[in-house]
Order: structure tokens, then C-alpha cells, then sequence
């Protein structure tokens, strides 16, 4: 797994850039954009990291790169709170350290998700499975831990040690763990199943990609968990004409993500897609994310539609750095245009 699945092992990919070659199209910025950065100057390539194209041509890039290793396990988890799900991911970072390579959850709605619309995905804890009436009222939260090492003993036994420990502190609900690359496969589809299972089951599902710190990423999910059951009869209206399993509730908010470093996805699905609902929808989130201090873009990027909302996220003097450089390096503006900064 890769990107920010792996970020607990490997950190964020923007820390694994060396070095930018890029094309300018300013003549004043060309003498030093094909230059490698170094201690002695501003570190110049991570202003292109993330730009969207809006700053240069990127030609060649220079990353450290790690070794995969030779030997990978699950750890799959059950705990009964999203707080006691942090808590999990906290003692894994302390008693795994360096061998643990990835933190994913997946709320209950998310797995009743996977585990019923996907084909060939089962529940790992059948006696937690949950019915339609239930998923979105109990506090279950799964914990995904992707373990990392050279020596097949010596993580296994560092993977049992560590379930017991969770075991004992009564941190977990149930716990199961795998070194077999088909049942890795299958667990992995359980947490990264959760979009193609809402695609197959609804007619329209609004994805939001959100950071917060990492122990209040989840309030977001039931604020709008709440906000959706509140004001139900206002998305009722296309129930019977879309395509909805009619026992499941309407509108099914879900929340998964990676745990290890606060990005979270929340998904809103309902019978059919509507671009005013997808609008409403939008004020109602990223309102709410900027109100609870987080961030309305985590690993997706800015692009067109959330250009528009910089004005909410960032002060005037930090929009008028952001243009001042985008003028300094792309003087007529042909590189992405409205992508980033409108």
C-alpha cells in the first residue's frame, strides 16, 4: 500500500522529494528552477510539492525511496469508540515504533458498507455484524495496523505480543491478524472496498476529503450523521426513483480514513446524484470543518471547486503571498488556470 496509506512507516510523500527539476516560465526564476536544493538556500522544489501545476512544468523529480519489506502482516481490530481507536493506533506507534507501517479505520457504516454491497468481502467478526437499523447508531470503529519487517518469527511474535497487551488492557473488542498474502488482500478490501461498495449500492455519493487532529477527525462524521438523520425528509424526495437499498437510511454517511495522521473521508450517499444537493452539501461540510479548525483538503489536492473557498481558509496577506509568487513564476497565468487560486 501506498501514498497516505503508508504514512505511520514512511511519512508524507512531500517529505520524500529530494529534488525538483522544473521548467519556469518567468525569466527571473529560470537561472534557479533547475537547480538542486540545499542547506546553504530556500528550499525551493517543495514550493512546486502540491502546486497542482500552477507553478512550473515539472521535467524530473529526485525521492528517497525505501525498501519494501520482505515481510508483511495485518493486525485487524475492533474497538468500541472511535476514541478507543486512537488509543490503539497510540500504543501501536509506541510498542510497534519503526515496524509499523500503516493506520486505516473504518467506522461501522463503512464496514456494514463493504461487508454487504461488495462481493466476496466478509466481516472478520461476524458476531459485531450489524443490520440496517443498527450500523449508524452504535460506536464501533475497525482498526487496520499494516506491520513491516525482515524476520517472519520475530514479527509474528512481536504481532501476538502486542494483540495480547490490547487484549489484557480490555482496549479492544476482538483482534484477529494475518501473514498470508490472499488474507492480507482481504482484509485490506474491507477498509479500501468502502467507495466501490457506496458506488454499487447508491445513485450519488458526495466524498469529502478532510484533515483534523487526529483524536477530534471523527466529530465531523457525527455532526453530519446527525445533521442528516435531523433533516431527513429533505433528501426523502427522490428515494423511490433512485437507486438506494430501500432498508438501509437515507441519506448513509460513513466515515474511513488514515488514523495515522488525521485525514478522514467522509462519504454521503444517497438514490440519485444532484448537483444543488451536492452544492447544499458542500456549504453545510466545509463550513463545518473550517468551524471546527480543520482542513477542507487533506491528500486530494485543491483543484477548481475548492479554489473558491481560499478565501475562507487563509487570511488576505496569505492569499496575497500566494498570488505575488504565482505572478512571480507564471507572469501570464497560463499554467493550470483556476486551479489553486481563482
Amino acid at each position: 500500500m501506498w501514498g497516505t496509506l503508508v504514512i505511520c512507516g514512511f511519512c508524507q510523500l512531500w517529505d520524500s522529494v529530494r529534488d525538483i527539476h522544473r521548467l519556469c516560465l518567468s525569466p527571473a526564476a529560470s537561472s534557479w528552477c533547475s537547480t538542486v536544493s540545499t542547506v546553504h538556500s530556500y528550499p525551493l522544489s517543495q514550493l512546486f510539492v502540491g502546486s497542482e501545476g500552477t507553478l512550473g512544468v515539472i521535467c524530473c523529480a529526485t525521492l528517497r525511496v525505501h525498501r519494501r519489506p520482505e515481510r508483511e502482516s495485518v493486525i485487524f481490530l475492533a474497538t468500541e469508540s472511535f476514541p478507543a481507536a486512537v488509543r490503539v493506533v497510540d500504543e501501536a506507534k509506541k510498542f510497534l515504533q519503526q515496524s509499523l507501517r500503516a493506520a486505516e479505520f473504518l467506522d461501522s457504516s463503512a464496514m456494514h458498507a463493504s461487508t454487504t454491497f461488495l462481493p466476496d468481502c466478509t466481516h472478520p467478526f461476524p458476531q459485531l455484524r450489524t443490520t440496517a437499523a443498527q450500523h449508524d447508531q452504535n460506536g464501533l470503529t475497525f482498526v487496520l495496523l499494516e506491520v513491516g519487517g525482515s524476520s517472519a518469527v520475530h514479527d509474528a511474535e512481536l504481532c501476538e505480543v502486542f494483540l495480547e497487551r490490547l487484549t489484557d488492557a480490555d482496549i479492544i473488542v476482538d483482534g484477529t491478524m494475518s501473514y498470508e498474502a490472499s488474507h492480507l488482500g482481504k482484509l485490506w478490501k474491507l477498509r479500501e472496498g468502502v467507495p466501490s461498495a457506496l458506488r454499487r449500492a447508491f445513485g450519488g455519493v458526495y466524498k469529502y476529503d478532510l484533515s483534523f487532529p487526529v483524536a477530534e477527525m471523527y466529530d465531523i462524521v457525527q455532526e453530519m450523521r446527525g445533521y442528516c438523520r435531523h433533516h431527513a425528509s429533505q433528501f426523502r424526495a427522490d428515494a423511490l426513483q433512485g437507486k438506494a437499498p430501500l432498508e438501509e437510511p437515507i441519506p448513509y454517511v460513513t466515515g474511513f480514513g488514515h488514523v495515522g495522521d488525521g485525514n478522514v473521508h467522509l462519504n454521503i450517499a444517497l438514490p440519485t446524484y444532484s448537483r444543488d444537493v451536492g452544492v447544499m452539501l458542500d456549504d453545510i461540510v466545509y463550513n463545518a470543518a473550517i468551524r471546527r479548525g480543520g482542513s477542507i483538503s487533506a491528500e486530494h489536492g485543491v483543484g477548481i471547486c475548492k479554489a473558491l473557498r481560499m478565501d475562507d481558509i487563509h487570511s488576505p496577506e496569505v492569499l496575497r503571498s500566494m498570488h505575488a509568487l504565482k505572478a512571480a513564476l507564471d507572469p501570464k497565468g497560463i499554467l493550470n488556470p483556476g486551479k489553486v487560486l481563482c
